[in-house]
């Protein structure tokens, strides 16, 4: 089980609560892998941004932990190990902005990744990037393939707020596939 923690609390239950990611068995107990019960960060500095970084996770049909970042100051989507050593930044952030917002992407919410290798992808609920015309809160795609690192815009406009007549109003989107492969956004 993987757990996102974006605030450092005082301790709780005997779990000092910090920064970063928890990797906990089925049962809430330790797992036994190194950093024991303590929150994990994968080299990455989570409480420089407030208490959305990390937001959620996402475990990939590679087994990565596909880590979101809401806030604005540290925005966008980390890949990490399933032992959390080693998280790096897969979307460019180049030239983010103070409200979250590059070239590539802006603060996001959730994601849900397909594929493997050349043939993965990724559906971000992005909450800035505004397409040519449209408006923020968007369902983007990447296809990133087996790249470390996505730069420039989206390959997609999965969900276009503005299209629909801006429905979505609250950012702080999730998105799930169902079996049927539709997509569903709250």
């Amino acid at each position: 089980v993987y757990v996102s923690n974006g605030q450092s609390l005082p301790t709780a239950d005997g779990r000092a609560m910090g920064d970063g990611v928890y990797m906990l068995n089925a049962d809430f107990s330790d797992t036994g892998i190194a950093g024991g019960t303590g929150h994990h960060t994968g080299g990455v500095n989570w409480s420089a941004s407030g208490s959305v970084s990390p937001f959620r996770l996402e475990v990939g049909p590679d087994d990565s932990v596909y880590i979101t970042d809401w806030s604005d100051g540290h925005s966008g989507l980390w890949q990490a190990d399933p032992n959390m050593t080693a998280a790096s930044e897969i979307l460019d952030s180049t030239g983010r902005d103070g409200d979250g917002l590059n070239a590539t992407h802006g603060s996001i919410a959730d994601v849900i990744v397909s594929g493997t290798g050349a043939g993965r992808s990724i559906l971000s609920a992005d909450e800035d990037f505004v397409p040519a015309g449209g408006s923020a809160i968007n369902l983007l795609r990447y296809d990133i393939g087996a790249a470390a690192t996505f730069a420039g815009a989206p390959s997609a406009v999965f969900f276009d707020n503005t299209a629909q007549g801006n429905v979505m109003i609250n950012s702080l989107n999730s998105i799930a596939k169902a079996s049927d492969g539709t997509y569903w956004m709250s």
